[in-house]
């Protein structure tokens, strides 16, 4: 066993020098795990005392020896002046020092021992006879042969025992010595045959293992390369994905301009025809059309907020502005459709809800109207209920709370979480079904939650069904340093004033009743008309009449008609005022009983100033609207440059411009509108951003640069845009242009971006009076109606009749008849354009057909020449494709078609005339 320590040794000093040791450390180690198998063996034979120890001790030192050519391995063997390195260097010379003196040992020690046998021998044959001197001779002869003798077995076994452990060493497994004997050497010699064998068994083993991790890996890179192939067509289907998403946005881009020009015309002349004298139906009509454009603007705004939603670019805008007032405004929008579905309409803002606050009054609007709307739909009877309150208020911010509640349909419980989900999620109601009782797009309320969200609140719902649902949600708000408290201040004429409210509905009187006891009045309720009269004549037989009933028009048993006529008739209730409160227009004011009438829902400050004026004070009122209704405001004072190409939009903006008191000049791309900047100085620009020759864009851009170059006033710009992505808004911006507009724009939006940089007009109230006469012309819509459809009666026209009765309506006494001249630029350019349309189609130019049938597809539209506009469609259609018409027909059937739009045009314009 020493000698093999010795081996370990050899084996060290040859890699050290050859500077392989790092290389050879694995056999060095088989070497040693050799050793210790032996160890193991030799200990399970029967030992001596001094056997057990001697074993014990090399097995120690094979330890100390593996663990120095550890230590010595990791501690350097490139610099062994290393401290570490060098200690355990001197602990492998001492253990493989110790093995060799050993091995010398056993070898000195077997010839000491034979030397003294030999000595013993000789000492004995000098003291015996001569005889014994033979037997002596014979015995030390016996001797050695017996110690050649064991030598040479000693030395076969040994050597037999060497080479197995030998080949081992090297791997071959399958060696075996095979020895014959049966004493304790040839035992070690079968020990170390079974260890061969085990060996060669884990060999197998191990060869069996490493076949299957080779086969295991073989599979593993067949699954990466799987996997990597996966990844590939993964890449590439969101590359698809990206490329299909932008060409939707870009779709939807498009597709904002072309829904939205013609609905700049539909809403802008529907507003400009009720600013006209129109009796109680032409108004009706009216603004039925307009709450219909209104209703397909929001369903195109609604589309595109989905988009917005889906791309991560949906943005609120911080302005300043009035919650109250919005509040009240957006439930007002409502009264009319819920009063012809028979249900009571309620608004409740706590006191302590601010008025002027931070925010985005678009998109709280729009969250609170898609509520308002929803429950409205489905409630068929009862009421809807909203109420305001202010959650919380910090130094800089405050979180509002706003409820809508409903006694409709409810929602089940397991479907109140999908109400809320998005558009790529669901896109469905509750109910989904193609036979579902109520409408709609499913999208309001996801575009809602994401709102709500983004204002730093929560939009939830409680419901069950048959009983109504309630949705609250809150939203953050900045605060406004310096501003007037949100509630009307008390009036001294209001202290102490005797009021009787009267409502069948429970809301509405708790909610009237707050209202005035916070004014100091003292209020007592009725919940029907005759309730009333017997409470009101009680009261004056007892000396405590009231001075104002405040009565609701419908009621059960007794309207508050019949009550009011009532209350006329009897001369101990003569004196009483009655405010009536209706859900429709105010024509019962002139009926008997009647002092005055309120629109309900009823606004606080509306209510406070009527009670005032009823008892003949005068409230003064800080926020008295500077404003009123229809459109009709304070004029402003300039000269505005319109730059717009469509001719429709043209006379559009110029007769808005022109009702709110400015002078206008129209040109029609951007060339001519750097032209007209250089050489009139106006006050502001109105500026359409696509247009040809040169956009928007492009001249905002060069009028900024004259600016800078010449040191000149900075001149406002107006972006006039159907485009209402923000990207279109920040290029606008960035082009240097310092407000934006989408269209289609009303006039009270026109107004408040121009009244920013247009200064008031002096004498606003006469020049108020000139603006509304200008644009009065009684019952101008009946009367060409009325001659339209008797032309008819002659046969089908290619003119829609409508069309040109709304811009006959834009007509001012004593000016030239707008029809009129939107007829004759029309009948000159659209000559221009067709012959453009047909050298585009023999030059194959795609983009001068696209040009050409775009300008006459909007124009034809705005005079009602639907069946040329839907041809014009068509045709731009395949030319935004790349294609060209593939025979001359298609323009032929356009210029047959105009040529019957120019007979009856012409009828027309001689009819103007």
């Amino acid at each position: 066993m020493a000698l093999r320590f010795a081996m370990v040794g050899a084996d060290f000093y040859r890699a050290k020098h050859s500077e392989s040791l790092r290389k050879d450390m694995g056999h060095l180690i088989q070497q040693l795990n050799n050793i210790r198998s032996l160890l193991a063996q030799i200990e399970r034979l029967p030992l001596t005392v001094v056997e057990a120890e001697g074993v014990t001790k090399l097995r120690t030192e094979e330890k100390r020896l593996r663990t120095a050519l550890y230590v010595f391995l990791e501690s350097g063997v490139d610099d062994p002046a290393q401290e570490t390195a060098a200690k355990a260097f001197k602990d492998i010379e001492v253990i493989i020092d110790d093995a060799v003196d050993r091995a010398i040992f056993y070898a000195y020690r077997t010839s000491e021992l034979i030397e003294t046998a030999n000595q013993g021998i000789l000492r004995s044959a000098k003291h015996t006879t001569i005889g014994l001197t033979v037997g002596a001779i014979v015995a030390a002869l016996t001797g050695l042969l017996m110690s050649i003798l064991l030598s040479s077995t000693f030395k076969r076994h040994l050597t037999a025992i060497l080479t197995a452990t030998q080949e081992f060493g090297r791997g071959n497994f399958g060696y075996r010595i095979h020895t014959p004997f049966k004493d304790s050497m040839g035992q070690r010699a079968r020990s170390i045959d079974d260890m061969g064998a085990r060996l060669q068994t884990y060999e197998q083993v191990q060869q069996a293992t490493f076949d299957e991790l080779r086969e295991a890996k073989n599979l593993s890179d067949g699954q990466a390369q799987e996997l990597s192939a996966r990844a590939t067509e993964l890449e590439r289907a969101r590359e698809l994905a990206e490329s299909a998403s932008r060409a939707k946005s870009q779709f939807l881009a498009r597709m904002s301009h072309e829904l939205r020009t013609p609905m700049n015309g539909v809403l802008g002349m529907t507003e400009l025809l009720l600013l006209t004298d129109l009796n109680a139906r032409q108004r009706h009509y009216a603004t039925m059309a307009r709450e219909s454009g209104e209703l397909l603007l929001s369903i195109i705004n609604d589309i595109l907020d989905i988009s917005k939603i889906e791309a991560g670019k949906l943005d609120l805008e911080l302005t300043q502005f009035d919650l109250r007032a919005l509040v009240e405004e957006t439930v007002s929008l409502f009264a009319e459709r819920s009063h012809r579905k028979g249900l009571e309409l309620v608004c409740a803002l706590e006191d302590d809800v601010p008025a002027t606050v931070q925010g985005d009054p678009l998109r709280l609007r729009q969250i609170f109207a898609n509520l308002l709307s929803n429950a409205i739909k489905f409630t068929s009877e009862g009421e809807v209920v909203v109420r305001v309150t202010l959650v919380e208020s910090m130094v800089d911010s405050m979180l509002v709370r706003f409820e809508v509640s409903d006694t409709g349909i409810g929602i089940p419980e397991h479907l109140q979480d999908h109400v809320f989900e998005s558009f790529a999620q669901s896109f469905a109601q509750a109910d989904g079904s193609t036979t579902r009782q109520f409408g709609g797009t499913g999208l309001g309320l996801a575009i809602a939650k994401r709102l709500v969200e983004l204002m730093g609140g929560r939009l939830g719902v409680t419901s069950a069904p048959g009983e109504g649902s309630t949705f609250s949600f809150t939203a953050s708000f900045g605060r406004v340093a310096g501003t007037v408290p949100g509630r009307p201040s008390p009036s001294a004429d209001l202290q102490g004033l005797r009021v009787l409210i009267v409502d069948d509905n429970a809301t509405n009187r708790e909610i009237l009743q707050e209202q005035c006891g916070r004014w100091g009045m003292v209020c007592a309720t009725a919940h029907d008309g005759r309730e009333a009269l017997a409470t009101l004549r009680a009261a004056t037989a007892h000396g405590t009449a009231y001075d104002v009933v405040i009565m609701d028009q419908h009621m059960p048993q007794m309207d508050g008609l019949s009550a009011a006529r009532a209350i006329s008739l009897d001369p101990s209730l003569a004196a009483l005022r009655v405010v009536l409160l209706t859900s429709v227009d105010s024509e019962w004011a002139n009926r008997p009983g009647i002092t005055c009438v309120i629109t309900k829902p009823v606004r606080a400050r509306e209510l406070q100033r009527t009670l005032v004026q009823v008892i003949g004070a005068a409230l003064q009122d800080p926020f008295q609207e500077t404003t009123r209704r229809n459109g009709v405001g304070p004029l402003l004072s300039g000269h505005v440059l319109v730059a717009e190409d469509n001719p429709v939009n043209q006379e559009l903006a110029k007769s808005m411009l022109e009702n709110l008191g400015c002078r206008v000049t129209v040109v029609g791309n951007g060339i001519a509108a750097v032209r007209a900047v250089e050489q009139t100085a106006f006050d502001a620009v109105l500026m359409d951003v696509q247009m040809p020759e040169m956009d928007g864009l492009v001249a905002t851009a060069t009028i900024r640069d004259r600016e800078t170059r010449s040191k000149a006033k900075h001149l406002p710009i107006i972006a006039l845009t159907a485009n209402a992505f923000v990207q279109d808004r920040e290029a606008c911006l960035a082009a240097g242009m310092d407000d934006y507009i989408a269209k289609p724009f009303t006039l009270e939006k026109l107004r408040a971006a121009l009244s920013r940089r247009v200064s008031l007009a002096a004498a606003a109230e006469p020049a108020r009076a000139a603006a509304a006469a200008s644009v009065a012309q009684p019952n101008t819509v009946e009367v060409a109606m009325t001659a339209s459809e008797s032309k008819n009666d002659a046969g089908a026209r290619s003119l829609d009749p409508r069309a040109l009765e709304q811009i006959r309506a834009l007509d001012r006494p004593g000016s030239p008849s707008m029809l009129g001249k939107v007829i004759e630029v029309y009948l000159t350019t659209t000559p221009q354009l067709l012959s453009a349309m047909r050298a585009g189609m023999e030059q194959r130019d795609a983009e001068a057909i696209r040009q050409a049938a775009h300008s006459l597809k909007s124009a034809s539209a705005n005079l009602g020449a639907t069946s040329l506009a839907d041809l014009c469609k068509e045709l731009e259609a395949q030319a935004r494709a790349g294609d060209c018409p593939k025979s001359i027909a298609e323009i032929d059937a356009l210029e047959a078609e105009f040529q019957q739009v120019q007979v009856e045009l012409e009828a027309e314009l001689q009819h103007t005339a």
